[in-house]
């Protein structure tokens, strides 16, 4: 394949009889096909000779802007080094193309300082976006973070105001039951006078006390030693049911 000392100059004089022309970019020796381009007078017959699904044909009647606006969208030479340009006839003939590769001299791709400042201010804003991102999530959990601690607080200080009204209200109700423990005077039971008789009669009669005497000066001994007195007992609960059912007369 015949190359030419520039791009430009090559498409400034194509070969004759050129009718469209295979444009590929890449790095290395296999570069991939980017396009096909064709005159508006040839690009009938580059139709019916390209078999390409998957590039379509592009139509220009300036040939060189067409070549280098394809070369240059697919990143050659910046980013792409090597462009190579496959020349045909209208009948598919293959003409004498074009390939260049362009390197630094010390083998890396070429690269302009307006690139290496864009690339640099690309990957600032990335970052920017990334750490401002970040920031956000850390953000929301500090609000997380701070709103539970807030909810668990406020629950340890609720609960531990119920039970101090839980005790507070305890103590309240020992304290009332102490104090009306302490005033209360012991009841006096009070018996029908029949009753009350009986037992002052058999008080008397056991010499702990004067017949006649009130049923609070009978000891509870002097009781005890009454109920050992199964009939007296019998007696008295008997005279007990008649006075509750309305009848008894006194004595048997």
């Amino acid at each position: 394949m015949a190359r030419r000392r520039t791009l430009s100059q090559y498409l400034d004089s194509p070969p004759d009889g050129l009718a469209y022309v295979r444009v590929r970019v890449g790095d290395g020796s296999n570069p991939g096909t980017v396009g096909w381009i064709a005159t508006s007078s040839t690009a009938t017959a580059a139709r019916k000779r390209i078999k390409d699904s998957d590039h379509a044909l592009t139509v220009a009647d300036d040939l060189r802007a067409a070549v280098l606006d394809m070369a240059d969208g697919a990143g050659w030479p910046d980013e792409l080094p090597t462009i190579r340009l496959h020349a045909h006839t209208d009948t598919g003939q293959e003409l004498p193309g074009y390939q260049q590769t362009r390197r630094p001299a010390d083998g890396t791709t070429a690269t302009t300082g307006a690139d290496v400042t864009a690339t640099l201010a690309d990957a600032l804003v990335r970052m920017a976006d990334r750490v401002s991102k970040q920031v956000d999530v850390l953000a929301r959990a500090l609000e997380h973070r701070e709103a539970v601690v807030a909810d668990a607080l406020e629950a340890v200080i609720e609960q531990g105001q119920r039970q101090l009204d839980a005790e507070a209200a305890a103590l309240e109700s020992s304290v009332a039951a102490a104090l009306e423990a302490a005033t209360t005077e012991p009841e006096t039971i009070s018996l029908p006078p029949a009753i009350e008789q009986i037992l002052s009669a058999a008080a008397g009669a056991l010499g702990g006390g004067a017949p006649g005497a009130g049923l609070n000066d009978i000891s509870d001994d002097q009781i005890d030693e009454l109920l050992k007195d199964e009939d007296l007992v019998s007696r008295v609960l008997s005279r007990m049911a008649a006075h509750q059912n309305g009848g008894g007369a006194d004595g048997e």
